[in-house]
């Protein structure tokens, strides 16, 4: 019994060292460096349809990009005291150039934002925006997109809650009948070396009712982003070299006690 209990005590001792974390070191900061992007009225595509380029373009005065970067919008965080929680400090956004409402400048809100990395690295950004349409200056300032219409049940209702961009699926339904128009599948966050991270994200949503006539237009929206500057604590917990030592001390004993009874 005694020499089960002592067993047991020492794999417990090691097995501690290997417990998963939190994603993220609580208090850490870093960056989502959005690398390429696409935005349209449909189903768009990284380099193809919808893509989003680096650009400061603004319309009428409104814009949040910075040209020159290489990157096509950039959101900077603290990790909050649970490893996973992301509290926003700044974030910007290029245009959308060439939609159908021509290009589409995007304020952001950095204090009304939030984001979540699970422990597994998927991502969940709740992003405040509000658009700029070139072509109708009488939508200026409406959010984007704070009309949640991708629920069957909603029926187009707003609920004040902002679009969410996932790693995970995300779908666009008609909010008459609950069919999905498209969907979309991100990637979780894996390691890309030392403090850094890559995967995507996606958002297919409908336009929002604060865009009039445009309300419960099926969109999509996808990045590629790099997160940057933080320590993750995914991999396993190194165990103490004490530990492996304590762990190994037993073990002997446990084998001289076995060769005393064989005596």
């Amino acid at each position: 019994m005694k020499k089960t209990i002592l067993s047991a005590a020492m794999i417990a001792a090691m097995g501690a060292g290997s417990a998963q974390a939190a994603f993220l070191q609580a208090g850490s900061t870093g960056t989502i460096d959005f690398t390429a992007g696409c935005f349209t009225f449909g189903d768009c595509a990284i380099g193809g349809t919808g893509n989003v380029t680096d650009n400061d373009i603004t319309v009428r005065g409104n814009g949040t990009g910075v040209a020159g970067d290489g990157l096509v919008g950039q959101i900077s965080f603290t990790v909050a005291a649970d490893g996973n929680t992301l509290i926003i400090d700044s974030f910007q956004q290029d245009t959308y150039t060439g939609t159908a409402g021509g290009n589409f400048a995007l304020n952001t809100d950095a204090a009304s934002s939030s984001g979540f990395i699970s422990d597994s690295g998927d991502v969940s950004l709740s992003l405040a925006r509000s658009g700029f349409p070139q072509f109708f200056s009488y939508l200026d300032g409406a959010a984007w997109n704070i009309d949640d219409s991708t629920v069957a049940t909603n029926a187009g209702t707003a609920t004040n809650t902002w679009d969410v961009l996932t790693s995970g699926t995300s779908t666009n339904l008609d909010p008459s009948t609950g069919d999905p128009n498209a969907s979309g599948t991100g990637v979780a966050l894996s390691s890309a070396g030392a403090g850094m991270w890559t995967g995507a994200i996606v958002n297919f949503g409908n336009v929002g009712a604060g865009w009039s006539s445009f309300n419960n237009t099926p969109y999509s929206e996808k990045f590629n982003i790099t997160v940057n500057g933080v320590a993750a604590t995914t991999s396993p917990v190194p165990v103490p070299a004490a530990v492996w030592l304590f762990g190994s001390g037993l073990l002997g004993l446990v084998g001289v006690a076995r060769r005393r009874k064989a005596a």
